[in-house]
């Protein structure tokens, strides 16, 4: 059973194959220098990974290692009115409005494709016939009718494919416009997660899991942070300050002294603006 980092870097070595740059690698999976080269080191000597220095590539015994993370299927919950999109969807469902002459559901559909997914099953309820069409470009998918939808909500449409759901599957609202692909949906995940974007500000419902049951339900008001009252004059004092990143042979800066002070601004300014 792969580790968390051993799945990271392998996944990361199945997509792009890796070219030498352990601080390109980490800084794209969010995980020190010192802990890519360790497990580098790791997939390698388990077989997992082969090749030169600079052009290491997933073996065939590293993609049976990933095998059991492997995505096999996705639920499509597609049944809801879409009533804040009307007129849009007077006569079709949410998914299937187009957003730059593209059907939004089309977007999560292609990018379930790319990553090898085609046992797909959609869960309609309002202009469930107007789905079908999604059958000219997608004949493998599943259509299922919520007749319920009017008086339930997605819970009813996910009751109806839970034969599904096990083994590996992605269960995804049918209104997601996906941009990038490739960053939401993957082969492999390694447990399971929610899949969404940070915001400080929302008017979702949210819960907490604790010992696989919802609590702490929620509608979380909009995030306030109220500076503490500090008295003495000089804030931050720095003196002969260096640093450097994990795994770096040498400091990003020595030597720096400063203060500051109440009242002063400060400026971040290099290469980079």
């Amino acid at each position: 059973m792969l580790g968390r980092y051993e799945f990271e870097v392998l996944t990361y070595i199945e997509r792009k194959g890796f070219s030498g740059s352990v601080r390109e690698t980490a800084d794209e999976l969010c995980i020190s220098g010192s802990i890519v080269s360790q497990e580098l080191e790791s997939l390698e000597k388990q077989g997992f990974i082969a090749g030169p220095e600079g052009d290491r590539r997933i073996t065939e015994k590293g993609l049976e290692q990933l095998e059991p993370f492997r995505v096999k299927r996705a639920v499509i919950l597609a049944a809801g009115f879409g009533k804040r999109m009307m007129p849009a969807t007077k006569d079709r469902p949410k998914p299937m409005v187009t957003v730059n002459r593209v059907r939004i559901i089309d977007t999560l559909l292609d990018a379930l494709v790319s990553a090898g997914i085609r046992d797909i099953t959609i869960v309609g309820g309002y202009c469930f016939s107007k789905l079908s069409e999604l059958l000219d470009k997608y004949p493998f998918l599943e259509l299922i009718e919520n007749r319920d939808y009017a008086v339930t909500n997605n819970i009813s449409s996910a009751v109806l494919a839970s034969g599904r759901l096990s083994g590996g599957c992605y269960l995804c609202e049918a209104d997601l416009y996906i941009s990038s692909p490739q960053s939401v949906i993957t082969k492999y995940q390694y447990a399971s997660n929610i899949l969404g974007s940070w915001s400080l500000k929302t008017d979702d419902w949210s819960f907490d899991m604790k010992e696989g049951l919802l609590s702490d339900i929620e509608k979380v008001n909009e995030l306030k942070i109220e500076p503490l009252r500090y008295h003495k004059e000089v804030l931050i004092s720095a003196n002969d300050l260096s640093l450097r990143y994990e795994g770096a042979e040498k400091e990003l800066f020595t030597g720096l002294r400063f203060q500051v002070k109440r009242g002063d601004r400060l400026i971040l300014s290099g290469e980079n603006g």
